[in-house]
């Protein structure tokens, strides 16, 4: 019985010395896009796989970014509702003085008080999270953490249709999890903010 556990052992060490790194990070890969979509077809086009290093692509630091630009998209849409409000109340104001221009002006008073008040919470959440990114990126040292696969594939969607997208993921050294999973355009926008803090 001993003999027989030593073997397969050895067997599946060789198994998994033969494979390589992109070996190993496609199979993550197909595995991710496989359990994340409902899809009957998928195909890798293409993948290419980085060094990741910290802090540029630790979790943490990417989770704490995202979360800052998400404030931010919050603010504009509350610094736009508040410049529809204002027009709102300009077009209805006391020179109409109709009971329904009276209302709609009310109306409009309130989501411009009610916006405004979120927009200065917006705005002091957003300069907390940009000091802690800020605290984060010059206290951390560069140190290799994993790897960063870039892969462009498509799928067929539940609509039959043919889809072509583009992720980056972080996985770590090994090749056992992946940590995090962004579209290439958003991973591109974290990035610049992280530069952006850093010069």
């Amino acid at each position: 019985m001993k003999k027989v556990i030593f073997v397969f052992f050895i067997a599946l060490l060789i198994v998994s010395c033969g494979q390589t790194q992109e070996d190993k990070a496609t199979a993550k890969i197909e595995e991710y896009i496989k359990n994340s979509r409902s899809t009957n077809f998928f195909e890798l086009i293409e993948i290419k796989l980085d060094s990741a290093f910290a802090p540029n692509n630790d979790p943490s630091l990417y989770y704490r970014v995202k979360d800052y630009l998400e404030v931010k998209s919050g603010i504009q849409n509350l610094e736009l509702i508040i410049k529809q409000a204002k027009a709102s109340m300009s077009f209805w104001d006391e020179s109409n003085k109709s009971s329904f221009g009276k209302d709609e002006y009310l109306e409009s008073q309130n989501e411009y008080n009610k916006a405004n008040s979120e927009l200065n919470e917006g705005r002091e959440k957003e300069q907390l999270i940009y000091g802690e990114i800020s605290r984060v990126l010059s206290d951390s040292q560069h140190f290799y953490i994993g790897t960063l696969a870039t892969y462009l594939f498509r799928y067929t969607d539940a609509k039959g249709d043919t889809i072509v997208a583009k992720e980056v993921c972080f996985m770590d050294s090994g090749y056992y999890d992946i940590k995090y999973v962004s579209k290439f355009e958003e991973y591109n926008q974290i990035q610049a903010v992280i530069k952006q803090v850093q010069e």
